[in-house]
């Protein structure tokens, strides 16, 4: 269906209600008039909402509906002029009565019709089941990733260099007239690399220069001294914010979305094939389960050179477009992991949270296999430790969850800004925060950003924190390099080895005795019970250091009979306590013991 039909279309709805409305003024109407002014507002209102905001028409309840409301406001307004001569409103207030009702039914209809829906669990789960989501195997490890395939320029960074390029030497024309508009990260040449196309900001300079953009913009996300690379020598007319029916949005609209049964997600980033050359993909999301949800069906690849478009089925990409990388949007597997957190584990009908879990980061990040969506979660409300990790292919739309436990990644993200601010004595921005294997430790490697009064964003510092240690910020590893920062990494990860390994192989002794005094102390681990002992029989006293977490050394308070199993390190002026029981007081546990000797296993 064309532009102009769809027009005529919604003008003459809005004519018949006017009609309508104004019959409802009886023998004082003004039907010629009103007709006439509806008929003007309808199709200069209809043409500007299909041509300029592009109203899609996917789904009654989404163009469709925005439509009918329009046109039936309208004739309310042209009612409301032409009686008021004859101060006639009998008309419009009709209208306003059809426009509540309408809306007041809408507001009750859709959440009926809408999963999730209250206690429809087989609903929930058919929708659920859109996104392929399946327990690692036993024995699947997260994949290792090499140090030269981490990001050292975040998006931002990258947005910032490719601007540069764009307002100095040869290029300083075009940085009149275009801004770099989106990076993508994808692997060009085998290199992880941000694709960033020109988007127009000034449509005189896009008009005298042909209406053209030249070509787009490489920048190496591995090397941030790494030159930025412009490919010239294309001629992309159908851009991002170009002019009027040049605009890449508006152009695939009018080619596909209009009159269709699906959407464009993500049209806005460029991908380039094994050639280097340019075009941009939107992924189709169709309507399914009876109207119930979308999902992708397929993609719309799109030449902005010629501004012509293909439909490629999903079964069809591999053979077609083996270089897409991104065919299932961010943003719709991020909808789909958020209803399985809700209720993959967790019926609908009941009112506590058992069982569910929430979304604590999400992100595409550049792994050994390629772009993969990394999506960790958390239990609900402000809960800070992490419960799994969702690894999702992007052109598969196929994922594992590995369990995973340690602190979650936006609180390791809180902590880098809070830490980064005492360090440097400025505010940075956490920019970046992935979470990787690394030297077989699982890792979350954060990238610190600030941006100078033009705006201009800067990589300012890397971090390294071994997910298991992230509890204390004397193990958060930072550097204004990131060699700088994974050395001290290393340092932090070696050191808390060497604890491990010394207190499990340290010389046990056993005291028993009684309590002269507790006292809690402040230290890097957040806190620790400092106890003073007197040795049964001998009288011999004993400095001891306790977890802070153990209520058993919260016990031992002074008077208290106690039996202790404890070490000493080489030169250490005091005992650390493997385990403390109280006599005539409840075992509540928080051993020591067990918990490094299961860590010194694991290091083997």
């Amino acid at each position: 269906m064309n532009l102009t039909l769809f027009i005529l279309g919604f003008t003459a709805l809005a004519m018949v209600a006017g009609l309508i409305y104004e019959m409802m003024n009886g023998r004082d109407h003004s039907l010629r008039a009103t007709l006439t002014i509806t008929g003007i507002l309808a199709l200069i209102i209809n043409w500007v909402a299909i041509w300029l905001i592009t109203v899609p028409f996917t789904h009654f309840m989404t163009g469709y509906l925005l439509m009918v409301y329009i046109n039936l406001i309208i004739p309310i307004i042209a009612s409301a002029i032409a009686g008021a001569s004859n101060e006639t409103m009998n008309g419009a207030i009709t209208g306003i009565v059809v426009v509540v009702l309408l809306f007041v039914s809408t507001g009750i209809v859709v959440p009926m019709s809408t999963t999730p829906r209250w206690c429809d669990d087989a609903g929930i789960s058919e929708k659920i089941g859109l996104l392929k989501l399946e327990p690692a195997p036993e024995g699947m490890l997260y994949h290792e990733t090499a140090l030269d395939q981490l990001i050292k320029v975040p998006a931002s960074a990258a947005l910032t260099k490719a601007g540069n390029e764009l307002s100095g030497g040869e290029n300083v024309a075009l940085g009149n007239y275009l801004q770099p508009n989106q990076a993508y990260l994808t692997r060009v040449r085998g290199i992880p690399t941000y694709v960033i196309d020109l988007k127009v900001t000034q449509a005189l300079g896009f008009r005298n220069a042909g209406r053209v953009v030249p070509g787009y913009l490489l920048v190496n996300a591995v090397d941030p001294n790494a030159p930025v690379e412009f490919r010239r020598g294309y001629q992309l007319r159908y851009v991002p914010s170009g002019m009027f029916s040049l605009d890449l949005d508006r152009r695939a609209y009018f080619q596909f979305e209009l009159g269709a049964n699906a959407r464009l997600e993500d049209l806005d980033g460029m991908e380039v094939d094994d050639t280097l050359y340019p075009t941009y993909t939107g992924t189709i999301m169709s309507h399914v389960l009876s109207y119930k949800s979308v999902a992708p069906t397929g993609v719309y690849h799109f030449d902005p050179a010629t501004g012509q478009g293909e439909v490629v089925a999903l079964a069809d990409i591999p053979t077609k477009l083996p270089h897409l990388d991104r065919v299932y949007p961010l943003d719709w597997v991020k909808d789909q992991v958020t209803l399985w957190g809700k209720f993959a584990n967790h019926e609908s009908c009941t009112l506590n949270q058992n069982g569910q879990v929430q979304i604590d980061n999400a992100d595409d990040v550049i792994t050994p296999e390629g772009i993969e969506y990394q999506i960790t979660m958390t239990g609900m409300g402000n809960d800070p430790s992490m419960t799994q990790l969702i690894a999702v292919n992007p052109t598969t739309g196929h994922g594992y969850i590995f369990p995973l436990t340690g602190k979650s990644v936006e609180s390791i993200r809180d902590a880098y800004g809070r830490l980064t601010k005492q360090i440097y004595n400025q505010e940075l921005k956490v920019d970046e925060c992935e979470l990787h294997a690394i030297d077989g430790e699982h890792v979350v490697y954060c990238i610190f950003t600030s941006s100078d009064a033009y705006g201009n964003t800067n990589v300012s510092g890397y971090g390294f924190v071994g997910l298991n240690r992230a509890e204390n910020d004397a193990d958060y590893a930072v550097g204004k390099t990131f060699e700088d920062a994974y050395q001290e990494y290393r340092k932090i990860r070696d050191t808390a080895q060497e604890e491990i390994n010394l207190t499990n192989t340290a010389h046990d002794v056993t005291i028993i005795g009684t309590v002269s005094s507790n006292e809690w102390v402040s230290d890097e681990s957040g806190g620790s019970r400092l106890i003073s002992l007197v040795e049964d029989g001998t009288n011999v006293s004993y400095w001891l250091l306790a977890d802070g977490t153990s209520k058993n050394a919260a016990a031992a308070q002074p008077g208290h009979h106690v039996t202790v199993t404890a070490y000493q390190r080489n030169g250490q002026p005091y005992l650390s306590v493997r385990y403390i029981t109280v006599d005539g007081v409840p075992d509540f546990g928080g051993s020591l013991y067990w918990h490094n000797f299961i860590e010194w296993l694991k290091s083997w």
